[in-house]
């Protein structure tokens, strides 16, 4: 969650709202997120209602989730999924939110490139490239789309 924090100006200049989710108690996640300085919402679910919903359950492992993300268009269009066992870098999302909106046709004026930008570019190396889903009709949180819109020409 670290990264999302580190990049969370990137998400704002996207118009992109950072929300996470935790299996945890808000005894354990509030001085938790704390002292990591987390400044966006970060959800409770200790009773695993919303995350037995959207199947990110880790049967396997007791009451954890998968590390999931979710990209959720302000129409509720599911246009990113990411269900894996490591996490994500926002590098990730950000190219999956900048290709959504190029396709929407929605793009905000480009962001400037930064320092922090070099700095991604360790974490990325350790992610596989993504592509975001086929935009759809609002998804209930048990569907997902696989594929992919025709990258620009």
């Amino acid at each position: 969650m670290g990264d999302l924090q580190r990049n969370l100006s990137k998400y704002d200049e996207r118009g992109v709202t950072v929300v996470a989710l935790s299996v945890d108690k808000p005894d354990v996640t509030l001085p938790w997120a704390t002292e990591k300085g987390l400044s966006f919402p970060l959800l409770s679910d200790p009773d695993l209602k919303i995350i037995r919903g959207w199947n990110l359950e880790n049967e396997g492992v007791g009451d954890l989730a998968w590390h999931a993300v979710y990209l959720i268009d302000t129409d509720g269009t599911i246009f990113y999924r990411k269900v894996a066992r490591r996490r994500a870098y926002s590098k990730e999302f950000l190219a999956a939110i900048d290709y959504w909106q190029w396709f929407k046709g929605s793009a905000p004026a480009a962001p400037s490139p930064s320092a922090s930008d070099a700095s991604d570019a360790s974490e990325a190396s350790e992610a596989a490239p993504v592509s975001p889903s086929e935009p759809s009709e609002p998804l209930e949180p048990s569907e997902t789309s696989e594929t992919s819109p025709s990258p620009p020409a």
